[in-house]
């Protein structure tokens, strides 16, 4: 891939990149499904940058076709921009709507 990064503070880049990435659903019942994935994104001209994402996600069906997701995400950046840390974390909650 390629990443080109427009950013507010420290200078802008843009590098190619390699990603890997694994993603694991647990079917915990009928109407609920746990997910796990990981990611690992490596610039390719600066060894030293690398990403890791993490989220893992709770799908629980409220009715047939409506379902309540909720994520935790930690995101980690071995070189951070400037003034921010090398890890984040995200938290979400999504109602669903399959079709």
């Amino acid at each position: 891939g390629y990443t080109r990064e427009r950013r507010t503070t420290g200078e802008d880049l843009s590098f190619p990149t390699a990603r890997a990435a694994f993603l694991y659903e647990w079917q915990i019942s009928k109407t609920a499904v746990y997910s796990e994935e990981l990611s690992f994104l490596a610039n390719l001209e600066e060894g030293s940058d690398w990403r890791i994402a993490n989220t893992g996600s709770l799908t629980a069906e409220i009715v047939r076709a409506i379902a309540v997701k909720l994520s935790f995400t930690i995101l980690y950046s071995n070189e951070p921009v400037p003034g921010f840390r090398k890890r984040d974390t995200l938290t979400s909650a999504a109602i669903v709507v399959k079709l």
